[in-house]
């Protein structure tokens, strides 16, 4: 379902959500194949005022992570 919720993640703890990158993502520019490949990531989560967010208080805006640098492997 697509609905306001949230999860809250105290200072020290952390939350990890697994993600598969498989032939069904689409990248851009599309990813090299090769047995490790170096990159860097940044989460941007954002969300957008609409009537509903109005209507319920949900918070709107734009949040943006520090860079990380990481390799990818394929397995």
């Amino acid at each position: 379902m697509n609905y306001p919720s949230m999860l809250l993640v105290k200072p020290g703890e952390h939350q990890v959500y697994a993600i598969r990158l498989d032939e069904e993502w689409e990248t851009h520019p599309t990813l090299p194949k090769s047995d490790e490949m170096p990159i860097t990531l940044r989460a941007i989560y954002e969300v957008t005022q609409t009537p509903e967010a109005a209507q319920y208080k949900v918070w709107t805006g734009r949040v943006e992570s520090y860079f990380y640098n990481f390799s990818l492997r394929q397995w």
